[in-house]
C-alpha cells in the first residue's frame, strides 16, 4: 500500500521541520477518528507532532472549510494548504484567499520535492512579511490531508 509513501512522508517532515508548522486536517479523513489515529501513528513514526486540529465539515467546498477554521483561529497569520484538489478553481472569496497559500499536489505522485520547496517558500515568505509578523507571533499552520499530502493535506 503506497498511501503513506516514504518519499512523501519525508518531504512532509522536511516542511514541518523547516517551518515549525502544525498540521490541520481538512480531508474527509477528519471525520473518522480511526483514520485520524492512523495518521497520528504515521506522524509519530516520522517523529513529528500529531494532527493539531481539523476543519469543520461544512456544506461548502474545502477552501471554505479552511477559511472558516482560519477565521476561528485569528492568531494564525502564516499558513499554507497542500492538497491534490484545486482549491483556487471555484472563483469564490475563499478560493481567492488561497492565493499565495496553496500548493497543489498530483494525486498520482503525492508530495514531491518541488511541492515541498514551494510549501516552505510560501510559509517563509509570509514570515518575512512585516504585516504577517505583527499579526501572528505564533507558529505557522499547515493544513493537511494525508499523503497525497499536506499542510492542509489529503490521503488518496
Amino acid at each position: 500500500d503506497d498511501l503513506f509513501r516514504d518519499t512523501c512522508c519525508s518531504l512532509l517532515v522536511r516542511i514541518v521541520r523547516a517551518t515549525g508548522a502544525s498540521l490541520v486536517l481538512s480531508s474527509t479523513w477528519r471525520t473518522e477518528l480511526g483514520k485520524i489515529a492512523v495518521l497520528n501513528a504515521v506522524l509519530q513514526k516520522w517523529q513529528i507532532g500529531p494532527i493539531y486540529d481539523r476543519t469543520e465539515e461544512l456544506a461548502g467546498p474545502r477552501e471554505a472549510e479552511i477559511c472558516e477554521w482560519l477565521d476561528r483561529h485569528t492568531e494564525i497569520a502564516r499558513w499554507i494548504a497542500i492538497d491534490d484538489m484545486d482549491l483556487l478553481a471555484s472563483g469564490t472569496l475563499p478560493a481567492a484567499r488561497m492565493c499565495g497559500h496553496f500548493v497543489r499536489t498530483n494525486s498520482s505522485t503525492g508530495l514531491v520535492v518541488a511541492d515541498a520547496e514551494q510549501a516552505i517558500q510560501l510559509i517563509l515568505a509570509q514570515s518575512a512579511s512585516p504585516k504577517s509578523q505583527r499579526q501572528n507571533p505564533g507558529s505557522p499552520t499547515a493544513t493537511a490531508t494525508p499523503m497525497s499530502p499536506m499542510a492542509w493535506a489529503t490521503p488518496r
